[in-house]
């Protein structure tokens, strides 16, 4: 169960970096 838990954060992470990177990048903040 540790596991999937583990998998799941990971995935939520790499999604967060993700948009935040994609979103700097396109100049979404201003």
């Amino acid at each position: 169960m540790e596991n999937l838990l583990w998998q799941i954060g990971g995935l939520v992470l790499v999604g967060i970096l993700t948009y935040l990177i994609v979103f700097r990048k396109r100049g979404g903040f201003t």
